[in-house]
């Protein structure tokens, strides 16, 4: 059993996190912002918390800033959003996360990552999909970087002279490559995680 802190302002993401983290046995805490989030951690001790990035008063990401470098905390922090940019996922790696979970998710995927961070077992964020990476072929590498600058298939298609099928349907492989639910989460996941080639 431990002591979660949920960060998020949408109070149905809330009562859905509370519930099922509470089934899983484990003792709930709830803030509506960054700053609220970042009190709750001077007032108590956590083993885990789960933190959207889209909020008001003090985002997720300025809450992980000051909780690594003012709090100094190195609590493990699971980042769940629906709305986040690249750039702020990676700028969260940089700082320290154990993961990424993306609205929605499925209840088994919010238990499994949980676990994992809480047993130890979670690996390093940057060492994640090193597996995939290796399956991930040449081509497919070069095409998953043009869908991290927001390229179409179309446009992928033109720019690397192949067919839209055929870059539809590296498009699919990566996704299902990556272990992701689609294009959106593939793109999020590569630059949470270490997907390229050094």
């Amino acid at each position: 059993m431990a002591h979660v802190l949920v960060v998020d302002d949408d109070n149905n993401i809330c009562d859905v996190l509370r519930d099922a983290l509470s089934t899983f046995g484990h003792f709930v805490t709830v803030a509506h912002d960054g700053r609220e989030g970042l009190q709750k951690l001077m007032e108590d001790v956590y083993q885990l918390v789960l933190l959207d990035l889209r909020m008001p008063v003090m985002n997720g990401f300025e809450m992980l800033q000051s909780v690594r470098s003012t709090l100094r905390s190195e609590v493990p922090v699971l980042i769940i959003t629906a709305y986040a940019s690249l750039d702020s996922l990676f700028q969260c790696t940089e700082l320290g996360i154990s993961g990424y979970l993306p609205k929605p998710f499925h209840l088994e995927e919010l238990e499994a990552k949980v676990k994992q961070v809480l047993d130890g077992t979670m690996p390093p964020v940057s060492s994640l999909n090193r597996a995939a990476r290796r399956r991930l072929t040449g081509r497919e590498q070069e095409i998953l970087l043009l869908m991290r600058q927001g390229f179409t298939d179309a446009e992928i298609a033109k720019r690397l002279f192949i067919s839209p099928y055929t870059a539809h349907n590296h498009v699919k492989r990566i996704i299902n490559k990556l272990g992701c639910r689609n294009r959106a989460e593939a793109v999020a996941i590569s630059f949470v995680e270490d997907v390229f080639q050094a």
